[in-house]
């Protein structure tokens, strides 16, 4: 796994030239490695370059770097996207006469850029649109540190951080909670398309990347958006798959990874693909019929894999300290895809991530609402409007209300905390401020989009949500984690598709199933269900019910008022409770994370919630 630290300062000053040389000195000894770039102003450490996904760009003439992947743009739809293996002079220049800019409209993939204009006295870093790889900035006297991994920065000895619990308020209300700010005060993460200009004394923030601007034109014709959405899924699959020879493929059985697996075997030189599915017995958690029925479809071997309940959470309480808490759950069988992926000598873990926000997964009472602020009471208009009577499965006239009644944002906030999705084991303080905190910490994208439809909102959030999140567990000898949908084409493409044609006919990624008709089989086509480790799920809470109380009952959560000590005592009972596994597992990382920060750092300031 690739990870990068970088420092950025003033060269005028002497005491930030000592500092930075101090953070080299220490990188030396502790990596044995040496920097990729070290010139006055800017030192850069990479670990895990090497690979065809992991690459080193030097940008002509001292401007700077970029590191991760690079392909052209989508010329024609008869090519896969070409990597790049270096970058042009002429381009190279474009890029610093630009400050970056030329990247995100020329090029797409995954990738951290590092510009400089030395007669300017200015430095650029800047987050790829689809924002595949961390990057986190902090600072210390003066000087600017941008990084991947928490660890490598604490090991430099300088810094000390102090939990963000109001952000944390947010956090736990909002299930995900991504944008600049994390859980650490002194710490901010760069969202997909933002750019920090750094001029010798401090930072600023521009935003290359619009989402709102790419919904301003949406393609209306369902003819048209199927070849475009085809097009774009097989060139940015394809394009990824020439950068492994071998992969293992995460197939659930779901639409969004059989579309997934029927892009990755199509280009001439396809990688060697093994697929691997989980299931665990009984409800809508075993899904082999249907992977079997991709595969076999695919032409690619299957692997089935039982979901066993384990006998303790070891691996959930491994999971590294890091600048914001992260679902943790996946980390408990993360280990076995891994030496699955190894013992085929796959390069790659690709999946479907990122299937349901490109591709719709919406249901949503307001969906004819976006056709009549596009399109205007028209003789369509019925007809969006019984397809989201179908899409919601509630009654024309339900719908002809939502459709013409009209929300001040107001509406809109409450609208949103009112479907939290885990509220039960929240305190009251947190479910009190849940208005006031619903507007304080937005993705940058929702921002300033009120001209936008309403569930267009909605999907931006969706598109928002992190796409590419790796295991936390964080292995350096683990295969790299490749997820070909949350590609920067096919997210703007899905930017540019109204909501009533994600849905078309009443159905959620309806538009996909349509574009995909001849590549994924009838049966998964025609599913209307989704996978859910429901079962699984339970039956871990009640095998770890000791383990859960002692963390959760006496932690840092209930301390810092974030959750109700009543509420998890009653949930965690054993006896039957309307609180979902989920929400329960999902607070036991925030938790650790907690724990794992305070081992860091020292005791984390037990204070009650200030409104």
């Amino acid at each position: 796994m690739m990870r990068f630290l970088a420092a950025l300062w003033n060269q005028a000053k002497a005491d930030e030239c000592a500092l930075a040389g101090r953070f080299a000195t220490q990188l030396r000894a502790r990596c044995g490695l040496e920097p990729e770039i070290e010139t006055p102003g800017l030192l850069l450490f990479c670990f895990g370059l090497g690979s065809d996904s992991n690459c080193f760009y030097r940008l002509p003439d001292k401007a700077g770097c970029v590191i991760g992947v690079l392909f052209d743009r989508i010329r024609n739809g008869d090519d896969i996207p070409q990597r790049l293996v270096g970058i042009p002079p002429s381009a190279g220049r474009k890029i610093q006469e630009t400050a970056g800019g030329h990247l995100i409209h020329s090029y797409w993939g995954r990738y951290v850029a590092f510009i400089r204009d030395a007669s300017a006295f200015r430095t650029w870093v800047l987050q790829d649109p689809s924002a595949a790889l961390p990057l986190f900035h902090t600072d210390e006297r003066g000087v600017h540190l941008y990084f991947s991994d928490l660890d490598d920065v604490h090991a430099l000895g300088f810094f000390s951080f102090s939990v963000n619990v109001d952000y944390l308020r947010a956090y736990v209300l909002h299930s995900i909670c991504p944008c600049e700010a994390t859980g650490l005060a002194q710490i901010d993460e760069l969202q997909g398309g933002q750019c920090h200009e750094y001029d010798g004394s401090r930072v600023t923030s521009k935003h290359y990347w619009s989402p709102r601007s790419l919904t301003l034109d949406p393609i209306e014709d369902p003819a048209e958006a199927c070849g475009l959405l085809r097009t774009a899924v097989f060139a940015c699959a394809q394009a990824w798959a020439s950068c492994f020879d071998n992969v293992v493929h995460h197939l659930s059985g779901g639409l969004d990874s059989s579309i997934t697996l029927s892009a990755l075997v199509a280009a001439a030189s396809a990688p060697t693909v093994t697929c691997v599915n989980y299931y665990s017995e009984g409800g809508r958690a075993d899904e082999r019929r249907y992977a079997r029925a991709a595969a076999d479809a695919a032409g690619v071997p299957l692997l089935v894999r039982e979901l066993r309940t384990p006998t303790d959470l070891t691996a959930m309480m491994c999971v590294p300290a890091a600048p914001r808490p992260a679902p943790s759950i996946s980390s408990l069988h993360a280990k076995e895809i891994i030496t699955t992926a190894r013992s085929f000598g796959a390069k790659a873990i690709t999946s479907g991530n990122a299937g349901d926000a490109v591709f719709g997964e919406i249901r949503d009472e307001r969906v004819a609402a976006d056709y009549l602020s596009v399109n205007g009471f028209d003789r369509n208009l019925l007809r969006v409007i019984a397809d989201t009577a179908r899409l919601t499965e509630t009654t024309i006239w339900r719908i002809a209300r939502a459709t013409f009644a009209t929300r001040s944002t107001g509406d809109e906030r409450r609208r949103s905390s009112a479907s939290l999705q885990y509220q039960k084991l929240l305190s009251a303080n947190v479910r009190t401020a849940a208005d006031q905190l619903s507007g304080r910490y937005t993705h940058p994208w929702s921002r300033a989009i009120d001209d936008v439809p309403p569930v267009k909102r909605r999907h931006i959030g969706m598109l928002a949500q992190p796409m590419t999140s790796r295991t936390p567990l964080r292995l350096d000898d683990a295969p790299e984690w490749c997820y070909p949908l949350a590609s920067q084409p096919i997210i703007e493409l899905s930017l540019a598709l109204p909501t009533y044609l994600l849905t078309i006919g009443g159905q959620t990624r309806a538009l996909a199933r349509r574009a995909f008709m001849n590549d994924v089989p009838p049966s998964i086509l025609a599913r209307r269900d989704k996978g859910h480790p429901g079962e699984y799920l339970t039956a871990l809470i009640q095998s770890q019910l000791a383990l859960l109380r002692e963390y959760l009952l006496d932690g840092e959560m209930v301390k810092l008022d974030l959750l109700d000590a009543c509420a998890i005592e009653q949930a965690l009972s054993g006896q039957p409770t309307r609180t979902e596994p989920t929400e329960i597992l999902w607070h036991l990382g925030t938790e650790i994370w907690l724990r794992n920060i305070a081992a860091m750092n020292g005791p984390i300031p037990s204070a009650r919630a200030k409104h």
